[in-house]
């Protein structure tokens, strides 16, 4: 009989009540495959084997599944409701082997999928529960009309909005987990306000002035006005960050003017943000109610279970697959390492009489993407950070630093494209928009702006400052704090990935 999700969550209670040392488990598969669900049934079994089991957590935990699936997942091609980031869910438990508390980390939340969505697919579910569920008085106080009028929410799958019924529901369940959390009418009107102000922004239009060296002009300006009414902000000061760039040079302040492709850019970077932190604020609140402070220091040993995609090669492959694939190859390379090079590992492979073969040692693939100057998080970090940097310009340096690679293959045509012979085979990866998905960052201009807003809890949302995920749920921080603030170091998400994975490993 396989391997059964009961059994693998039984061995690893076991081992932290016999060994007191903490234990992960790793849940990968393709989507739609069920690694949700099955973290779900083990949660549940370990919580069952915990004497004087809590069942109070449990029901905390499975009620806060809405708000995740809320605002993390969304329809794909393979899965309506397909997991859009990376989680980790450890479980605490103290000398008894009883269960006190739980926390959540997110890795890798997909933001571009704020802004944009494949064909068939679909923006977050939050987005369309909001128009689905809430009142109309509540959208009037977002300027929000009809669904069908919002370039984000329209595109992918046009069948989303009509499934009403669907997204009323997820709304419901969604407003109630917020309630249980803690949640107060003032917490779920910024909610709202900071959605509907997504809306807006990535509503703006731009176009070209019809002088050269003028400013671009934004089409409809009464789009920036009400995403910085529902934000707080000078709506003048957030038209200016749009269309122009701040820098110092010499104690002065120079002014440089975007094009278009920067504009839009600017304002998709702020929806992004405004979601990838109210994203953040939400998996805080949650380990605040799942994992009270009065019982940290009662912990002993912790089950960490870790929900990720497998391995992925899809007809076309992005930098979402590019991250996802170098993930599961340090995962494959720690399985070698733990589970067939160590000598429990070497005396079941002789046991077996040859029938294990030890897998094909992946290091220099690792290497590929991580070594130091030449590895492709660090040519893609640099070409990021070049102010002409391009996309072509990136795979030129992955081809030229790899030509002698067997690892890296590149076509014989001029393309963004190459490859990588992964453990798993070889994926070509479609290089258009790398450097965009890979920056995603604001401008001090934009991030100046949202620090000015009147409204505390939106400024101190872009005070925080992001932890080594890139995201704000571990950081400590307190609303309603001083204004002066240290500007925050923003790095790009492939070395924000990188980095943390190598830590959680050595964990």
């Amino acid at each position: 009989m396989p391997p059964h999700i009961f059994n693998v969550a039984a061995r690893a209670y076991q081992r932290i009540q016999e060994e007191k040392t903490n234990q992960v488990i790793l849940v990968s598969g393709e989507s739609g495959a069920g690694k949700t669900e099955s973290t779900k049934l083990m949660v549940k079994h370990l919580v069952y084997m915990s004497p004087n089991r809590s069942d109070d957590l449990h029901n905390k935990i499975v009620q806060v599944n809405p708000l995740l699936e809320a605002f993390g997942n969304a329809q794909t091609i393979i899965n309506d409701n397909s997991s859009r980031f990376a989680k980790y869910l450890e479980l605490s438990f103290d000398e008894r082997g009883q269960v006190i508390g739980a926390t959540i980390r997110d890795y890798m939340l997909e933001k571009a999928r704020v802004v944009t969505c494949n064909k068939d697919e679909g923006n977050f579910h939050i987005f369309y529960s909001l128009f689905a569920g809430a009142s109309k008085q509540q959208l009037i106080g977002l300027n929000l009309s009809e669904s069908k009028d919002y370039r984000i929410i329209k595109c992918g799958c046009l069948k989303l909005l009509e499934e009403k019924t669907k997204y009323r529901e997820i709304y419901l369940q969604q407003m109630d987990a917020l309630k249980r959390i803690g949640f107060d009418a003032d917490d779920m009107n910024i909610l709202h306000c900071m959605l509907g102000a997504i809306i807006h922004l990535t509503e703006v239009r731009f176009k070209e002035a019809d002088k050269v060296n003028e400013p671009l002009e934004i089409v409809n300006p009464d789009q920036v006005e009400l995403a910085a009414e529902l934000l707080n902000v000078d709506p003048l000061e957030l038209c200016l960050s749009l269309i122009k760039t701040k820098t110092e040079y010499g104690g002065e302040q120079l002014y440089h003017l975007k094009n278009l492709e920067q504009a839009r850019e600017s304002c998709d970077a702020l929806a992004k943000a405004i979601y990838e932190r109210m994203f953040g604020w939400v998996i805080r609140r949650i380990n605040e109610d799942l994992n009270p402070t009065k019982q940290r220091k009662k912990v002993a040993a912790s089950i960490g279970i870790l929900d990720i995609a497998g391995f992925e090669n899809l007809q076309v492959n992005s930098f979402g697959q590019l991250c996802i694939n170098f993930v599961n190859e340090r995962l494959q390379n720690f399985m070698n390492d733990h589970v067939f090079r160590n000598e429990k590992g070497y005396t079941l492979m002789k046991a077996f009489h040859g029938l294990i073969q030890i897998s094909k040692n992946n290091e220099d693939i690792i290497d590929t993407f991580w070594k130091k100057n030449i590895g492709l998080f660090d040519l893609l970090d640099e070409e990021t950070q070049f102010k002409q940097g391009s996309d072509a310009g990136f795979v030129r340096k992955v081809t030229t630093n790899h030509a002698k690679s067997e690892i890296i293959a590149k076509t014989r045509n001029d393309d963004p494209v190459f490859g990588v012979c992964h453990f798993a085979g070889k994926v070509w990866y479609d290089c258009h928009g790398f450097l965009d998905k890979n920056k995603d960052t604001l401008n001090d201009d934009l991030f100046d702006c949202m620090k000015d807003s009147t409204n505390d809890f939106i400024r101190d949302l872009f005070t925080i400052k992001k932890g080594p995920t890139g995201t704000i749920s571990e950081t400590q921080f307190h609303l309603r704090q001083p204004k002066k603030v240290q500007r925050e170091h923003r790095s790009n998400n492939a070395m924000q990935l990188s980095t943390e994975l190598g830590k959680s490993l050595k964990e």
